[in-house]
């Protein structure tokens, strides 16, 4: 694939990234030596980005992430060596401290989504829409303690949900949509009961709701669940 145009549009927006990261330290593993290049001349550029590493390898993210813990590791799903989707179950499970964002190719993204979503991987984002702007809305949404799934995925994610069997999705309430909604957002039971002007108690008791129904360990695994399953966008 050609990123030429990719990276013409990012240059347009290295300082608002910069600005979403607040000075959260990042790392980069990809494939392509050509795209880390030029990753690392336009971050450069801002000079206000703590980018603490750029790799091609699985093994080389993995080390990486070990020794510096950054906040945000931004991977490919095409590696040089080693496989994307496995690394961001191994950071996700042995440092939790270290948010993933995975960029997947059009012609691949069938194989790893299932399993990214799995992982709980914090954003996916489609590679060819990195100029447009998801780049950034990825990095404020995990930033804010959020989610963050390109919406051109949808479609693809409800069929992953189907697994081409019959399936009885939770009967959701209006309310219960509203906070599930608020938990993919990363934001607190305060914060949605002010955002839907309910008491914090009621909102205490549709996510302990939402967790039974959807049979989630916590807040974090109820949002993924509920995009997974297409409940929400």
């Amino acid at each position: 694939m050609n990123f030429a145009p990719l990276l013409a549009e990012l240059r347009k927006r290295p300082s608002q990234i910069a600005a979403a990261l607040d000075g959260a330290s990042l790392a980069f593993c990809s494939g392509s030596r050509a795209l880390l290049g030029a990753w690392l001349n336009l971050f450069q550029e801002v000079g206000s980005v703590n980018l603490v590493g750029a790799v091609t390898t699985a093994d080389e993210a993995l080390c990486l992430v070990q020794q510096q813990r950054p906040y945000l590791l931004v991977c490919t799903d095409r590696l040089e060596e080693g496989d994307a989707v496995n690394l961001v179950e191994r950071v996700k499970r042995d440092h939790p401290g270290t948010h993933t964002l995975l960029l997947v190719s059009e012609e691949r993204r069938l194989q790893p989504l299932r399993r990214a979503l799995a992982a709980e991987c914090d954003g996916i984002c489609l590679d060819s829409r990195v100029g447009q702007g998801t780049l950034l809305a990825a990095v404020q949404s995990i930033r804010a303690g959020g989610r963050y799934i390109d919406r051109s995925l949808n479609t693809l994610i409800r069929q992953l949900a189907g697994g081409g069997s019959a399936r009885t999705e939770p009967l959701l309430s209006t309310r219960e949509r509203q906070v599930l909604e608020g938990l993919q957002m990363g934001l607190t039971n305060r914060e949605i009961a002010s955002q839907l002007f309910l008491s914090v108690e009621t909102v205490r008791s549709h996510v302990r709701s939402l967790l039974q129904k959807l049979g989630a360990r916590g807040r974090g695994h109820a949002a993924v669940i509920g995009l997974h399953r297409g409940l929400i966008d």
